[in-house]
């Protein structure tokens, strides 16, 4: 998921934020 892949880098996203910019 997009939202997994920001976390990865840090980055604490929501699912929907996630989406928007995946």
């Amino acid at each position: 998921m997009a939202s997994d892949r920001y976390r990865t880098t840090g980055f604490c996203l929501p699912e929907w934020l996630a989406s928007l910019l995946q």
